[in-house]
């Protein structure tokens, strides 16, 4: 495999979750959910994210029933964004903890349910800025589920939901560790990752969930590019098809976001945000045209703030990239205006317009083109190129730097260490990330050539750098790579 398809400190614990998978689930009576059949049409009208379904079901008192009608509200409120309906859903949630509450429901499948109803809640209220109330629902689902897995060992409806609380609690950064251990929380990536993939291969009803989530998972903190398990893809639903195209962007997989994003269409999914995310990949693959026209339908449809200014912006760079001065003015100066700085895409868009220097062209179609995996197009562009004069020191240090991005991208490891090298041999003084994360990728590298050396020397100057925008991010990988050395 190549050496970008994923980082190195997370072989060995890859394996380790092999051997725990193959060990558990040899050893298990498996205990698990099944629907009866108006149930499962139920979760097959979630799958596709069917509004009528919620009618249907939220007054049904059977477990199945609540999980479900809960679990499509909370996805349907999450990818909707729409505040006015937020209060709505805390009552809807609160009437089904009351019915859940006063049933004659028994454990294990009650103490299941309660702490996957807290955990939706957690993410819907996170969602729209009610961080106490979130982590507090966290901590509650967290102690339930705790207790009771050990009570009932067979049952693996606990691993979903016990894999995810230990994903999310291992993934907060160091400075909040304080924060969780006065809470009484704390977590562990690889432990969350092998119980979600004894779920995700069991014949549980949800083990599809857990399928989706190890795949966003080994993309979002794995670096790996992957497609939800064969198990889930005897039915892909319209759910999985927008897992899919989340996965695609963050893998550097254009043409399969693209692929992705025209199946939801004929699958009539009409979220906002699937607009938005279009826009994306058609943005890396330089067809602005219809770039455009995503980023504005998402505009239009948004019922809230979240990526508005980061849509502008993008606008704004789609015709600034293809030549269109006057409509680029205009989309600058409305992507100061609108949205706010709540989602981290926000908060980049309004930097580069605090700025007030537009992008270099070649080196913007550069790195949107690396994002998008088309690897050849911007080699092609670097060659036609390979003289262009920069305009200041600045620009030539990120041109080194998207050519260092490109060729670790295409595994060409020896160019890849030249031009990061480069980066931080860098003299002059820049708040930039460049040289930051030019030295935690040399020392993952290194780190996977066996140089443990040259790998501890430049995970150590990771931390070195002064306040850059990724500070907090990149100090916390290049400290869990030492730890691992």
């Amino acid at each position: 495999m190549a050496l970008y398809h994923y980082n190195f400190y997370y072989k060995k614990a890859s394996l380790l979750a092999c051997l725990f998978l193959w060990t558990v689930l040899t050893g298990y009576t498996q205990q698990f959910i099944t629907f009866t059949k108006t149930e499962q049409q139920n979760y097959l009208a979630f799958g596709e994210m069917d509004h009528t379904y919620l009618r249907r079901t939220t007054d049904h008192d059977s477990p199945a029933s609540i999980y479900i009608a809960n679990l499509h509200h909370s996805i349907e409120l999450i990818l909707s964004n729409d505040p006015q309906q937020f209060e709505r859903y805390q009552e809807a949630q609160e009437a089904r903890l009351e019915i859940l509450e006063e049933s004659n429901i028994t454990d294990p499948i009650y103490s299941f349910i309660k702490a996957e109803l807290l955990l939706q809640s957690a993410f819907v209220h996170l969602k729209f800025g009610y961080e106490l109330e979130s982590a507090w629902s966290i901590r509650q689902s967290l102690r339930l589920i705790k207790k009771k897995k050990n009570n009932f060992p067979d049952y693996l409806p606990y691993l979903k939901t016990w894999g995810l609380l230990q994903v999310l609690m291992g993934s907060v950064p160091e400075d909040y560790h304080w924060l969780l251990s006065v809470l009484g929380m704390k977590g562990s990536i690889d432990e969350g990752l092998s119980a979600l993939s004894i779920h995700a291969a069991s014949a549980d009803a949800t083990a599809s969930e857990s399928a989706m989530l190890l795949s966003l998972f080994q993309a979002y903190l794995l670096g790996r590019s992957s497609n939800i398990s064969n198990k889930a893809e005897k039915s892909v639903s319209a759910l999985q098809h927008f897992v899919n195209l989340l996965v695609a962007l963050k893998s550097n997989s254009g043409p399969k976001a693209i692929e992705s994003y025209n199946t939801l269409k004929q699958c009539k999914w009409d979220y906002p945000v699937t607009y938005y995310l279009a826009g994306e990949a058609y943005l890396r693959q330089g067809d602005f045209v219809n770039a455009v026209k995503q980023y504005q339908h998402f505009i239009e449809q948004a019922k809230g703030e979240a990526n508005v200014k980061d849509a502008h912006y993008k606008i704004f760079l789609a015709y600034h990239l293809s030549g269109s001065a006057s409509n680029a003015q205009k989309y600058y100066l409305l992507a100061k205006e609108k949205g706010n700085t709540q989602t981290e895409a926000d908060k980049h868009a309004n930097k580069s317009l605090k700025k007030d220097k537009w992008p270099n062209v070649l080196i913007m179609r550069i790195r949107l083109l690396t994002d998008g995996g088309y690897y050849s197009v911007a080699d092609s562009l670097l060659e036609t190129e390979k003289h262009h004069q920069f305009n200041d020191s600045e620009e030539q240090l990120e041109f080194t730097y998207r050519k260092a991005r490109l060729a670790h991208q295409q595994g060409k490891i020896s160019k890849a260490i030249e031009f990061y090298e480069k980066v931080t041999a860098t003299t002059f003084k820049t708040a930039s990330y460049y040289a930051p994360n030019s030295c935690l990728q040399l020392g993952l590298i290194y780190a996977e050539l066996g140089q443990t050396k040259k790998a501890k020397a430049y995970l150590t100057k990771v931390s070195g750098y002064p306040k850059h925008e990724y500070k907090r991010s990149l100090d916390q990988k290049a400290k869990n790579a030492l730890a691992k050395l």
